[in-house]
């Protein structure tokens, strides 16, 4: 199964279909495999870079609204700025992370226009 990152609605009944278009090609859902969980981002090298909400995906799915948001943004970007050590230590090709994080970041940049109505999923 696929580990899938899209933009979720705060309430329900609310229809993300058009923000989630707005995510610019060649940016897609892609957020890694149901393993990477475990052997990715839920590898000790999250904890040690501070990324404790990314590190949450080893159990649960990830649900962020307002200022979680914010605290994934900065735990992506952490894991963007240390990507050599991140590859190192998992064993994923740097380029296989990079192309999720930059989803996610995509993601979160349409979802930072719109923190009223919408948040980011991790599923």
């Amino acid at each position: 199964m696929s580990l899938l990152i899209y933009i979720y609605r705060k309430q329900e009944g609310t229809d993300m279909t058009a923000l989630q278009a707005k995510i610019p090609s060649p940016h897609n859902e892609l957020f890694g495999f149901d393993r990477c969980r475990e052997t990715l981002w839920g590898h000790p090298i999250m904890k040690s870079l501070g990324c404790e909400l990314i590190g949450t995906l080893k159990d649960q799915n990830i649900y962020a609204f307002d200022e979680d948001v914010f605290k994934l943004k900065k735990e992506l970007n952490k894991i963007f700025e240390n990507i050599e050590r991140v590859a190192k230590e998992t064993n994923y090709a740097p380029e296989f992370i990079l192309f999720r994080v930059e989803n996610a970041l995509e993601a979160i940049k349409i979802v930072e226009q719109n923190l009223d109505i919408a948040g980011i999923a991790i599923e």
